[in-house]
């Protein structure tokens, strides 16, 4: 058992002897022999020490900057993003400098090779992202992404291509995307495009406009309107499912104090039962479904120390019932109230679990009894907190129509803000900018509950938000 320490440690010392009798002939030989004396002794520790200085200098070689490994950590995750497109990701900002490590993707028969290579070739980390492929907008393809969506009339269907399948894509700094071998100096704002067939696309610099595309495309994981809510009764925590052709999108309210995990089963056979923030995908191809089986779900509740604290009901989804419009509120979406959670610098985090702060200072954004009373000057004081900058809100709310209703909303800040009504983008303010407002109409043609979401951020200055509507006569 102590074997090996024992002769570590008389090596370590015959290393010592050896080199304080070098020492000493050095000092006292003929000046001819110093060369020759030191030669051999470097021979001598070679031998004693077995090696263990190459071995030394290899993991100290294999050690990649955290700054990179982070960055390589978050581009696999974004490029193994569940779902289709269009909309937008953000990926983690890049490193100024990557000191001689290389992040590669490189398309292989199963999908995305991702790994990172140091000057040595050797190679750190890597792994397989099943099922995508490596792409970009540039070029024709860039063309195409303004047309498609940014120039005023988004495109549907039979849409140009918009993005570039590729064969690699590297990366040695924050500035520059290497394309198949090719440099390109690469958009900055760590912006990403999901395209149609769910592939996540890296920009090229190009005449963009970083705010056009935050307020023409969806942020991933946003509710799309082709998918109507279907409420779960059962669930326990208020969750809902939405079905499109590809799959099923199931999601929560994440607790305040802990978190759920979602066990779902086919019958006896087991999906998955795992932990997800606030949704979980199900592409029916990934479990090999047809969109007409029922499926059990449960909820487990964790707590903040991620101690097991309770097991919710068992719920069915019917995959083969029909969705439509609700007079209720939708779950996660309260009526005659704003559920408000506020974020880290949203502007260049997103809305994530990482980056979020809390659901305190609510009663701060409210002057009245109306949903429409939604708004707060606050100068250059404190927004929550004690954050004044790089801070942010989602709000979300059911506010229920009737049929025929001709209502204008309007939705004003400083800085950036969109609004997603029925998960569609409906106005996009989003930008660094002075108070300014924007609006649309919508006639209603059913007696329903909408769900609002509200999405604000303040970078530096003075700060402001305010959403109302009020009736046109028809």
């Amino acid at each position: 058992m102590y074997k090996r320490g024992t002769i570590q440690t008389v090596v370590g010392i015959s290393v010592i002897l050896i080199f304080l009798a070098v020492a000493f002939l050095a000092f006292y030989s003929p000046e001819g022999l110093a060369p020759k004396i030191a030669a051999g002794a470097e021979w001598i520790a070679d031998k004693a020490l077995g090696g263990s200085r190459e071995e030394k200098f290899e993991k100290k070689a294999l050690q990649v900057d955290p700054a990179v490994k982070a960055a390589y950590e978050d581009i696999v995750k974004k490029l193994g993003d569940q779902g289709k497109g269009p909309c937008i990701l953000r990926h983690t900002a890049f490193p100024k400098d990557f000191n001689d490590f290389t992040i590669s993707l490189t398309e292989v028969p199963d999908g995305i090779f991702a790994e990172v290579i140091n000057k040595k070739g050797q190679k750190p980390f890597s792994t397989t992202i099943a099922g995508k492929v490596p792409c970009v907008v540039w070029e024709e393809g860039a063309k195409n992404f303004i047309n498609n969506h940014l120039d005023g009339s988004k495109c549907t269907s039979n849409c140009p291509l918009d993005y570039w399948n590729v064969s690699s894509i590297t990366f040695t700094d924050r500035s520059h995307i290497y394309v198949d071998g090719d440099k390109k100096d690469i958009e900055e704002g760590n912006l990403l495009f999901k395209n149609r067939d769910g592939d996540v696309c890296f920009f090229q610099k190009d005449d963009y406009d970083k705010n056009k595309i935050q307020n023409n495309l969806r942020e991933c994981g946003t509710v799309r309107p082709e998918l109507p809510s279907i409420p779960i009764p059962d669930s326990g925590i208020g969750a809902y499912y939405q079905i499109d052709v590809d799959g099923i999108k199931i999601s929560w309210t994440e607790p305040l104090d802990g978190f759920y995990a979602l066990k779902l089963k086919q019958g006896d056979r087991e999906l998955f039962n795992s932990v997800f923030h606030d949704h979980a995908q199900v592409l029916f191809s990934q479990y090999d479904l047809d969109g007409k089986e029922t499926l059990t779900g449960q909820f487990i509740k964790y707590g903040p120390d991620d101690k097991f604290v309770e097991n919710y009901q068992e719920f069915t989804i019917d995959l083969t019932q029909e969705p439509s419009l609700s007079s209720e509120p939708l779950p996660g979406f309260p009526k005659d109230k704003w559920n408000v959670i506020w974020y880290d610098d949203p502007k260049n985090n997103g809305f994530t679990q990482s980056n979020r702060l809390g659901s305190k200072y609510r009663e701060y954004l409210f002057t009245g009894e109306s949903l429409s009373d939604f708004k707060k000057d606050f100068g250059k004081k404190v927004l929550a907190y004690e954050k004044k900058d790089h801070i942010g809100l989602q709000a979300k709310s059911s506010i229920c129509f009737e049929k025929g209703d001709k209502i204008k909303f309007n939705l004003g800040s400083d800085d950036g803000s969109r609004l997603y009504m029925d998960g569609e983008l409906e106005i996009g303010n989003w930008g660094d900018h002075d108070y300014s407002v924007k609006s649309f109409v919508r006639v209603f043609s059913l007696n329903a509950c909408h769900s609002f979401l509200i999405e604000y951020y303040e970078n530096k200055g003075n700060a402001r938000i305010h959403f109302g509507w009020h009736y046109i006569s028809t």
